[in-house]
Order: C-alpha cells, then structure tokens, then sequence
C-alpha cells in the first residue's frame, strides 16, 4: 500500500461539499487504517488570544495571540500545531513541518517567539481505502507538499497548486456523475 502522509489533497473544480470545496490538505497520517490531515486553506476568525482560555494555555506573545486558528476539517480532535520547531516535535510530517498535540508541546510552542506555525481546529478523517478510492475515482490530485504550502499565504493556495498541473486543470467543468460509486460530497 502507498501512503500519502506528507502529500497534498488538492480538491477538484467540482468537489462542491462544503468541507473541502476548493480545498488543499495535508495527509498527516495514512494508513492501512485509514487517512487523516488538515485543510491548510480554510483560516478562521477565531485567533489564539479567543481560546488560549479554553485551553488553559497561558501565552504571552502578541504575534502568537494575533494567530489565526484554521478549520482543520470536519471532524472534531484536539488542536493541532503545525510548526518548525524539531525540539517539541511529535512527528515530523516533511522537511521543515513538525506536528504537535500534546498540551505540555503546544504550551511551549505558542510561548516560542519566532516559530513558524499553524494551529488547526479539527482534522478531516478517511476510513479504510476510503481516501484510495476517492482519488482512483477522480476526486482529488495528488501532490508532493512543501514547507512553503503549509506556513504560506493560505489565500490562493488551492489555485496556486492546481496551476502546478497545467494551466486549465482548476477551469474544468463540473463533471456529471452517472450514478457510479464517485459522489464527491459523501465526505
């Protein structure tokens, strides 16, 4: 079995659920058990300073408490960070892109001054060869994800990747579904 931790899910034109609807996520995870990662594209209007509160998490930075809290994906789990900091690391996902959970790794994390990082609100989750067939059925492109997709501008990420595959692929018309197993939006 091929993972795809570490690749990005860029949403096709006519992936219309409102979860991923142009959307780009990063697989954290994958494997014969299923799939799981986080939308990068999809920055809320909650910041730090909003719910440092909720999670008991004392942080004192002014950058770290203007940052933006991202929509992870559907499904509900703890905050995850993404950052650059190997030291309080979990996992590494690529190069230059670490993961962290625990609140003991996150409390020092948002306290850092001058860590790259992204705080994801919810994950978005794949049962067993779900994610496979979404793909084989056409539903998402794959593409190797860089440090630059994760800590970059989230604005105009999903055109900026899909661009990566020729010029038209993000004006493709909607596809019809023939009453085959493909229905993009049961995610």
């Amino acid at each position: 079995m091929e993972s795809y931790e570490g690749k990005l899910l860029i949403a096709v034109p006519d992936l219309h659920d409102t979860n991923f609807f142009r959307s780009v996520v990063l697989i954290l995870h994958h494997d014969q058990f299923g799939a799981s990662g986080v939308v990068l594209n999809r920055p809320s209007n909650t910041v730090v300073s909003d719910i440092s509160g909720e999670l008991d998490i004392a942080v004192e930075s002014e950058s770290v408490l203007a940052e933006r809290l991202h929509v992870g994906g559907p499904v509900d789990g703890p905050v995850i960070v993404l950052h650059n900091d190997r030291d309080l690391a979990e996992e590494t996902i690529i190069p230059g892109v670490f993961m962290s959970t625990r609140k003991d790794l996150v409390e020092q994390l948002l306290a850092l001054e001058g860590v790259e990082l992204r705080l994801f609100s919810g994950y978005s989750g794949w049962a067993p060869e779900q994610l496979e067939n979404e793909i084989e059925l056409g539903g998402w492109l794959l593409l190797d994800a860089k440090r630059e997709h994760v800590y970059g501008s989230t604005e105009s990420l999903w055109k900026v990747v899909c661009d990566q595959f020729g010029d038209d692929v993000c004006q493709l018309p909607p596809r019809h579904t023939d009453g085959g197993d493909f229905d993009p939006g049961l995610n």
